[in-house]
C-alpha cells in the first residue's frame, strides 16, 4: 500500500488539523510519557510550534495520516537552554516531535520524515540536526541511527511525575 507525503503543514483547522492532534495525543499519552493529552492540548502544541516557525511534515497511508514530525530551530525550542547546555549546536534544526499512529509503525515513515526535516535543515542552513528520546524508545533511536546521528549526551528528566534517561543525538553537518 502506498502512502503520500504532505512536506508542509500550514494550517491545523480541520479533519487534518484533528488527526495530527490525535496522533500526537495518542503517542505521548499514558506510558511511558505519563502525560495526559487531549485533542485540543495537542492542537494548542502544534499550534504553538507552527508559530515559532516549526515545519510540520505528515504522511498519509490509505488516506488516513498516520504519521507526523516537527522540525524547528533549537533556539526558539520550548526548552532551548536546556538542550543546548547538553551540546546541542546554537544552529541546530531540532527534531520536536516524532510519533506514527501505532498501525502504521514500522513502516519507515518516522525515517522518511526525519530525512525531510534533515532536508528542510541544511537548506535553512543549519549547522547540524539533533534530537533526543527516551533511552529505551528502540524505534526512535533506530530511526536517528540510521540518519547517521551520534549520541552527544544523556540525562534523567522527569515527565508525568516519573523520572526517565533520555538520549541527545546530533549529526553536524
Amino acid at each position: 500500500m502506498g502512502h503520500r507525503v504532505i512536506e508542509q503543514v500550514v494550517c491545523l483547522e480541520g479533519s487534518l488539523g484533528e488527526r495530527l492532534s490525535d496522533i500526537y495525543a495518542a503517542c505521548f499519552s499514558g506510558a511511558p510519557w505519563f502525560e495526559e493529552w487531549t485533542r485540543e492540548a495537542a492542537s494548542q502544541e502544534l499550534q504553538s510550534l507552527l508559530a515559532k516557525g516549526a515545519d510540520i511534515v505528515a504522511v498519509e497511508c490509505d488516506g488516513e495520516i498516520a504519521s507526523i514530525g516537527v522540525g524547528v530551530s533549537v533556539e526558539v525550542a520550548g526548552d532551548a537552554a536546556q538542550l543546548i547546555a547538553l551540546g546541542i549546536d546554537r544552529g541546530s534544526y531540532y527534531i520536536a516531535e516524532i510519533a506514527t499512529d501505532p498501525a502504521y509503525q514500522r513502516r519507515g515513515l518516522c525515517t522518511e520524515i526525519c530525512m525531510i526535516l534533515e532536508e528542510r535543515a541544511r537548506a535553512a542552513g543549519a549547522t547540524s540536526l539533533s534530537a533526543r528520546t527516551r533511552f529505551d524508545n528502540i524505534g526512535a533511536i533506530s530511526v536517528f541511527e540510521r540518519l547517521t546521528m551520534q549520541k552527544i549526551a544523556g540525562y534523567s528528566a522527569e515527565t508525568g511525575g516519573r523520572t526517565s534517561l533520555r538520549v541527545v543525538f546530533q549529526k553536524r553537518f
